[in-house]
């Protein structure tokens, strides 16, 4: 699997083509991309996004997964964190590397911009996400620190 940083000088078009007709677990779970508001998203400092193919898709027609994350300055200091927003895999690209790549680009990512850890939140009942997580940790993938609980309010 190949995971790379989305620029803004992405062809957005074809990125949103891909990211829509993924081949996602419930299709109506994944937003409606339009490539003004990936272009916008990317064009932030504080933002990530990467994406993931096989590494013999010839081309990026055949999209793994897309993972988005922001870092996020600390108001008392000057320490940093990326908060990892989503990974999403293809259901028919999951077990293959792509989770695994795209979050160790993230890590790298995260490294590079001084960032002292990165956070991120899984639903109680995604088990899939769960084990997937806790596989990182157990095999020590670098820059995946211990497990914690988040909370979340509406």
């Amino acid at each position: 699997m190949k995971a790379q940083i989305v620029s803004p000088d992405h062809d957005f078009e074809a990125l949103a083509a891909a990211l829509n007709n993924g081949s996602w677990d419930d299709p109506n779970e994944m937003p409606n991309y339009q490539p003004e508001s990936i272009r916008s998203f990317v064009s932030r400092q504080d933002a990530i996004m990467v994406i993931c193919y096989p590494a013999d898709a010839g081309g990026q027609k055949h999209l793994a997964g897309v993972a988005t994350g922001r870092v996020q300055h600390n108001p008392a200091d000057t320490s940093r964190w990326l908060f990892i927003d989503e990974v999403d895999v293809c259901v028919n690209h999951r077990r293959k590397g792509a989770g695994r790549a795209m979050m160790q680009l993230l890590f790298e990512v995260a490294k590079e911009q001084g960032c002292d850890e990165a956070w991120l939140g899984v639903e109680v009942d995604n088990d899939g996400a769960h084990q997937f997580y806790r596989s990182l940790y157990h095999r020590g993938a670098e820059g995946m620190a211990r497990p914690f609980t988040g909370y979340t309010f509406s």
